[in-house]
């Protein structure tokens, strides 16, 4: 597995920002990274990817690093949660002026790719498969059913909104009522 993808599962934001486009800010936390590491700036791929995979506190540290990320971040009026609530509302309002097809037919796929995922889990897991698999085939099985149920979670915030809307309403009501 490669080492990006373990960060995917441990921090989805410094995930985040290693997917995205702009090479500076993918070096800046990949950098990020390898400090919290205690990895030399030079190091390579496979040594980060060795790293997460061999060292048992690699991934808290990794978690201390993005929650470190968020608070520099915070402290430079930088907010992330109205950033992705932004990104999120203009995909609604580009689906409802569209009105593309699109996102209903990647949604039906995202739901059948997961039950498909479940079930095929279900299956290994009543033979007795699933305990018997290598390292590298529940590494599969596991980023499987993580990137599937991930997907299906940010398209039902798509269409229903996230959790971090929600408490942004309920805290509004809370402070209307008062």
């Amino acid at each position: 597995m490669e080492w990006k993808e373990i960060v995917s599962g441990v921090a989805p934001l410094l995930a985040g920002v290693l997917s995205g486009g702009n090479p500076m800010v993918v070096g800046l936390t990949s950098s990020i990274i390898k400090k919290a590491l205690g990895l030399p700036a030079d190091a390579n791929d496979s040594a980060i990817t060795q790293t997460l995979q061999t060292d048992p506190d690699a991934v808290v540290k990794v978690k201390q690093a993005e929650m470190e990320l968020k608070e520099t971040l915070s402290r430079s009026g930088v907010d992330i949660e109205a950033i992705m609530a932004a990104d999120r509302a203009d995909a609604r309002k580009t689906q409802v002026i569209t009105r593309d097809k699109t996102p209903k037919i990647l949604t039906v796929f995202a739901s059948i790719n997961f039950t498909v995922v479940l079930v095929i889990i279900g299956i290994l897991a009543s033979n007795g498969k699933l305990a018997a698999m290598t390292a590298m085939e529940a590494s599969f099985v596991t980023l499987a059913a993580r990137e599937t149920f991930s997907l299906l979670q940010t398209i039902f915030d798509f269409y229903f909104g996230s959790s971090a809307g929600s408490q942004a309403k309920d805290d509004t009501i809370k402070t209307l009522t008062q």
